[in-house]
């Protein structure tokens, strides 16, 4: 009988996920069993609240399970999701791009763009051991990858679930013809930068390139497909925001700003930071959104992780190097010469899952607003040191005269 459940039996208990209502469970491995051999049968002994996870909600949407797997990791300390950037080939030329143009015309392929499907199936039986649930496959473009199918269909049949980050300037015909069942697709998520075609191909540096986007993206959901967009706010897009928020409210699509553009990213120099919106301009924003905005406090008494970076995720780039996010560009390894377990468990990663609020607070920061060692790490060098123009974004938002 086939059900929307995925299982992991590490950290020593079974956990179980259904990916369409977003319930995790863990249980004794013996218990947890008999329960999956039985839940269907009219036996008493059965939970009622293990048959209920057993519940098929239809659409598969990972916005329903993201912070569970999360929770899940950082309670039995395992990863939980994995980043796996295909290669850094990209038919766009986005003014914010970490990546370098080189590596964006991709002339040749990446370290794991060149993966064989025994080397796939490989890397997709390490995951599993570890106890990964879900893996979000990014670029550079995706679909541009000649073993994008294969990496899609193997983790399908591998038992994960999938996120896929692409400019959605192309799909191949073998996507069209699937289904999100099929292939396990929790969901889609594009950057779209504005409702206006114009300002989003400014950024992308492509005619068209917001036709060819929101022209998928339509397809994309009405073929049953949990989408989105996220418009990574820069001053060239600042003018459209509340436009752009509307446009993606009246067709259904869940839409996102992130912010701000950082400096450095992948150890480049970029001197992106120019792209941000001005404080001013943020302080309206943030007026407008005030959830946006989110404080964490510090005390040296608090021992609690900073993150779930190096714990519950971790991050492959194309290059084979390893990260403990996606967010945070400092290489723990490389897969070619270590494997992603010694890697995940070597010393490198383990420093940074270990950071905890109370170093941060004796670093001298008792309080800061959307506080990301890697964002700090991108912009300073530095994990615990905020970029000065976030802390004072920040301070001119929530002081009485902030912006005025």
């Amino acid at each position: 009988m086939d059900t929307p459940i995925i299982r992991r039996t590490v950290a020593g208990y079974t956990h179980l996920l259904n990916y369409t209502t977003g319930r995790v469970t863990s249980w004794e491995p013996e218990q947890a069993a008999y329960l999956l051999e039985n839940w269907h049968r009219n036996v008493v002994e059965i939970p009622a609240d293990f048959r209920e996870i057993f519940t098929d909600a239809g659409q598969i949407n990972s916005r329903l399970f993201r912070p569970n797997l999360l929770s899940l990791g950082m309670k039995f300390g395992f990863p939980t999701i994995v980043n796996i950037e295909l290669d850094r080939k990209c038919s766009l030329r986005c003014r914010h791009c970490y990546i370098g143009n080189e590596d964006l015309a991709g002339k040749n392929l990446g370290f794991l763009a060149q993966y064989t499907p025994s080397q796939i199936d490989d890397l997709l039986e390490t995951l599993h051991q570890l106890g990964v649930f879900l893996i979000v496959i990014t670029g550079g473009e995706p679909f541009l990858q000649p073993n994008c199918r294969v990496f899609l269909e193997k983790a399908a049949a591998a038992g994960f679930v999938t996120e896929i980050f692409s400019n959605l300037q192309y799909l191949p015909k073998w996507f069209e013809e699937s289904s999100p069942t099929e292939l396990k697709i929790a969901r889609i998520q594009t950057s779209v930068y504005s409702a206006r075609a114009k300002t989003h191909d400014i950024v992308t540096k492509r005619k068209g390139s917001w036709q060819r986007t929101m022209k998928h993206l339509l397809e994309l959901k009405e073929h049953g497909y949990y989408v989105e967009a996220a418009t990574p706010l820069m001053r060239v897009n600042y003018p459209d925001r509340n436009e752009t928020e509307v446009y993606f409210k009246g067709l259904d699509i869940n839409q996102s700003f992130a912010w701000p553009i950082l400096n450095e990213y992948y150890a480049e120099k970029t001197g992106k930071a120019s792209l941000n919106i001005t404080t001013a301009e943020l302080t309206v924003f943030l007026r407008e959104r005030p959830d946006f905005l989110i404080r964490t406090d510090f005390s040296e008494t608090d021992t609690s992780p900073v993150c779930s970076a190096g714990k519950a995720l971790f991050s492959i780039a194309g290059d084979g190097s390893v990260f403990s996010c996606s967010q945070f560009p400092y290489a723990v390894g490389h897969l070619q010469q270590n494997s992603v377990i010694e890697i995940y468990n070597g010393d490198l990663m383990q420093g940074i899952r270990h950071l905890t609020n109370a170093d941060v607070a004796k670093s001298g920061t008792e309080a800061a607003y959307n506080f990301c060692i890697g964002n700090n790490f991108s912009e300073t060098g530095e994990v615990l040191n905020q970029p000065a123009f976030l802390r004072n974004a920040a301070q001119a938002v929530i002081s009485p005269k902030g912006g005025e």
